[in-house]
């Protein structure tokens, strides 16, 4: 067999384990980023923002009353968002502050 051919794919298995090395630790990592950008308790009360869309629209403790035309008061449609996430695309959703009031946001 010749030398430089046995060169080149031992290089080459050395430069795919190397890429390899890299890319696991990264991979095994990765948290999805929040689909609303925000971290929401059972109650449907925002307890974290974190960025986009949620960023400017929400603010911890609002606590969310409806998305789109849908109640989340509805225990089925509580149950469909945690099973299947929250929506892909533009939604409403309205907020409820801790004085009681109520506003709708779009993110964009």
């Amino acid at each position: 067999m010749n030398s430089a051919l046995v060169t080149r794919r031992s290089l080459a298995v050395v430069a795919v384990m190397i890429a390899v090395a890299i890319a696991l630790p990264r991979f095994l990592t990765h948290t999805p980023y929040p689909r609303l950008g925000a971290y929401v308790r059972k109650l449907l009360a925002v307890e974290r923002v974190i960025g986009p869309p949620a960023k400017g629209l929400l603010v911890p403790g609002d606590t969310l009353v409806a998305l789109g035309s849908l109640s989340l008061a509805d225990s089925t449609v509580r149950d469909s968002v945690r099973a299947r996430g929250w929506p892909r695309g533009p939604f409403s959703s309205r907020r409820g502050s801790a004085c009681g009031s109520t506003s709708t946001r779009s993110p964009p």
